[in-house]
């Protein structure tokens, strides 16, 4: 393990104190490496416990996870791509919202290094050394204090890329409170035991000899003999003081065996006091424990009684239907169902047609068909020989009537099925006339359209995998941009690109959910630009006007300060607030023109300045070259990032 050498009068070093901090860093990623391996991710603490409703509690952990020294420069020293077991840290306890019930989650840690704690640090000032630059070059710039190592905890249905699981919390359908019933170690999550545990899982590798092994708490001190059953193999029998008291339940025994491949194995078997049920724990295909209530004599009792009633009132309902059976004729006697035969639901005398009606269900829905009297059968008898055939051949439609239409002045022939209007030798001739004069006119307009097509531009005639057809190409003469209508993508624009030498043309602009126009280029190449808006900030406070201007989720505000009275320090809150501590910029004028100058107050080594405000320090110098507490104007420019 290295460590860093300095010498008496020597001027120290930026680098020293980070090489003493990076060496210590290796030297204990050194030793983890030896303890665990190279390639071992192992984690410690983070218990998770239940928290108020639909939330849970992660105790404070570490991970360690193989990685590289930095992989980006640590200060001044440059980034090291050597291997290294490095430890991520979880100092305090994390509260996670459960998303909802009915489903199962995986709490997971993901570990992270970032640059944190930015602060605007005094720098040496060699023009003046009694006076201290605020941030590099008296930029005014914040910069981070502490590289961290952190590991996050978060829970979701699913382990992100680069995340290890934890446990695995399985929530009921309805629950409203977390217990600790529903959380259990997940699969594969790298807990390892710790030096004691280790310790007392040796005991199990020591030998056994089977002698008291009672006099426990609540226990006699009888001796107790557990063996394989002699009988049954696969199941624990148990003796106590050599009398034999029978097999112990297993949660395995005869599972999986032949005919009942995926069975699982039993748990537990207990009394549940919230459904006052037994309950049966077993082991699902993916390891988890599920719980099944079990049913209570009473239950059966129950169930039986309800049975047995069901089974009175239906045998009372079928005596009733016995008897009105008796007075029914039957709707399915000769029925052949391979011949189409349907069967019959009713028959009835239909008070609209004074005919009997017969009812049969066709598949689809009820037909109705009137029946005929003898009188009606008698009456058609005598007009049959009036009648020329009607009667269809094979798979045709029957012949009712043909007479001549006094309206239409054609012949009306109605078949079962339908009717229609049978054309006329004159009504021939005129569509012949009409057939001969379109078809010259048919001709003519090949002739136009052949001419026209010579001169169009072509297009694939089928989609052949890698070109398809376009169906119409055309101008909008409102936009002044060309468009296509396709099969596959519908009607969209072309956009013109015309560069010149040394540019690469537009292949295809689009906008994203965020409304930031994207354009690609023939190159491959891909550019996002954000839009861009402005406005006026009000008076308040100490602020007297201003304006402010973002692209994207960046924001600009401008901000005019007004403080007529002598107080020196000036509190501004941010119109809008920032989703991280922004960077300021301050320019001041003094009320009584004297020299001046201002910049964020530091108070305790740290400066006043958060996401929502900041506090201003306005200092002049006065006639006698005295310092002292400003009145004036500022003008302060702030930016930073804010939440979409």
């Amino acid at each position: 393990m290295d460590r860093q050498i300095v010498y008496p009068a020597q001027i120290p070093l930026d680098s020293d104190q980070l090489n003493a901090q990076r060496n210590a860093y290796v030297g204990l990623g050194q030793l983890a490496a030896m303890a665990y391996g190279w390639a071992t991710v192992a984690a410690s603490g983070f218990a998770c416990t239940p928290g108020g409703g639909l939330a849970l509690v992660v105790a404070p952990g570490s991970l360690l996870a193989p990685g590289v020294v930095d992989a980006s420069a640590y200060g001044t020293l440059a980034a090291v791509s050597s291997a290294l077991v490095r430890q991520y840290v979880s100092r305090d306890p994390v509260t996670l919202d459960v998303p909802g019930a009915g489903a199962t989650y995986t709490v997971h840690v993901t570990p992270a290094t970032v640059d944190a704690d930015d602060t605007v640090l005094p720098f040496y000032n060699a023009a003046d050394p009694s006076v201290t630059y605020a941030g590099a070059d008296n930029s005014g710039k914040t910069a981070p204090t502490v590289r961290q190592d952190v590991a996050q905890v978060g829970i979701g249905t699913s382990v992100p890329a680069g995340a290890y699981p934890l446990w695995t919390v399985t929530v009921p359908a309805g629950a409203t409170v977390m217990t600790a019933a529903m959380i259990a170690q997940a699969s594969g999550a790298p807990f390892y035991d710790t030096i004691p545990q280790l310790q007392a899982a040796k005991q199990d590798a020591l030998g056994y000899v089977p002698v008291q092994q009672g006099g426990g708490p609540n226990q006699t001190a009888d001796k107790v003999n557990l063996g394989q059953d002699s009988t049954y193999q696969g199941l624990l029998r148990v003796a106590i003081d050599g009398a034999d008291h029978g097999t112990l339940l297993s949660g395995t025994y005869l599972a999986t065996i032949t005919g009942t491949t995926g069975d699982l194995p039993g748990m537990g078997l207990w009394f549940q006091a919230a459904s006052q049920r037994p309950a049966f724990t077993y082991q699902d295909a993916t390891g988890l424990p599920k719980i099944i209530d079990l049913a209570m004599y009473a239950d059966v009792q129950t169930l039986q009684s309800n049975l047995s009633a069901s089974q009175t009132a239906q045998a009372n309902t079928n005596a009733e239907l016995s008897a009105d059976i008796s007075q029914c004729v039957s709707g399915v006697y000769g029925v052949a169902a391979s011949a189409g035969d349907m069967q019959g639901k009713g028959l009835y005398q239909a008070g609209e047609s004074a005919r009997p009606t017969f009812v049969y269900n066709n598949g689809t829905a009820d037909v109705y068909s009137a029946l005929a009297y003898y009188a009606d059968v008698t009456a058609l008898s005598a007009d049959i020989g009036n009648c020329v055939s009607g009667v269809a051949a094979s798979g045709d439609a029957q012949g009712l009537k043909l007479y001549q239409s006094a309206g239409s002045g054609r012949p009306h022939f109605f078949y079962t099925g339908g009717d229609e209007y049978l054309a006329t030798y004159a009504d021939i001739t005129t569509i012949q006339a009409n057939l001969t004069s379109f078809q010259a006119s048919q001709a003519a307009q090949n002739s136009t359209f052949s001419t026209e097509i010579a001169s169009k531009v072509s297009t694939n005639t089928t989609n052949d995998g890698v070109n398809s057809p376009i169906t119409y190409l055309g101008h909008n003469n409102a936009s002044g941009a060309p468009f296509v209508i396709s099969s596959l993508l519908g009607s969209y624009r072309i956009i013109p690109s015309r560069p010149g030498s040394g540019y690469n043309s537009i292949s295809n602009m689009s906008t994203d959910s965020n409304g930031d126009i994207i354009l690609a280029d023939i190159s491959g190449a891909s550019y996002s630009y954000a839009p861009t808006s402005s406005g006026t900030i009000a008076a308040n406070g100490n602020i007297s006007g201003g304006w402010w201007t973002k692209q994207g989720n960046i924001l600009r505000q401008c901000l005019k300060i007004t403080s007529t009275g002598v107080s020196g320090i000036i509190p501004v809150t941010f119109p809008t607030a920032y989703s991280d501590v922004p960077v300021v910029s301050i320019t001041w004028a003094d009320l009584d023109d004297n020299s001046s100058w201002s910049n964020v107050l530091v108070q305790n080594g740290e400066p006043v300045i958060s996401a929502t405000g900041v506090s201003i320090w306005a200092r002049s110098l006065g006639q006698g070259g005295d310092l002292a507490d400003s009145a004036g104007w500022g003008w302060v420019t702030v930016e930073g990032p804010v939440a979409d």
